[in-house]
């Protein structure tokens, strides 16, 4: 149904990433990341309560999450992009030649 995750590296201890919330089309309007995040972000304090930072992250148009990420109080801090090239259909029966 849904799933969301925390961790944290000894390199940075006071750092937490929390990331790959999701929750299956058929589960969501149920605030069912709302609450996954909120019981995640109750378990990253008592696990690790030195942390004083929790870093997440998704992608703009995914206004329901930002919207959760909002209510739990987390705010921007910069944003990142991604680029994708769409290569045509490949022949994998036919030897490709690299020049």
């Amino acid at each position: 149904m849904s799933a969301t995750r925390s961790q944290r590296f000894d390199a940075r201890p006071a750092v937490v990433y929390q990331e790959d919330t999701l929750v299956l089309d058929n589960h969501r309007g149920h605030r069912l990341g709302m609450w996954l995040k909120a019981t995640n972000l109750l378990l990253a304090a008592d696990v690790w309560g030195n942390a004083d930072r929790i870093y997440t992250w998704n992608a703009e148009e995914n206004s329901f999450m930002l919207e959760v990420n909002e209510a739990l109080g987390f705010r921007p801090s910069g944003r990142t992009a991604g680029w994708q090239r769409v290569s045509p259909a490949v022949d994998l029966d036919r030897p490709v030649r690299v020049t």
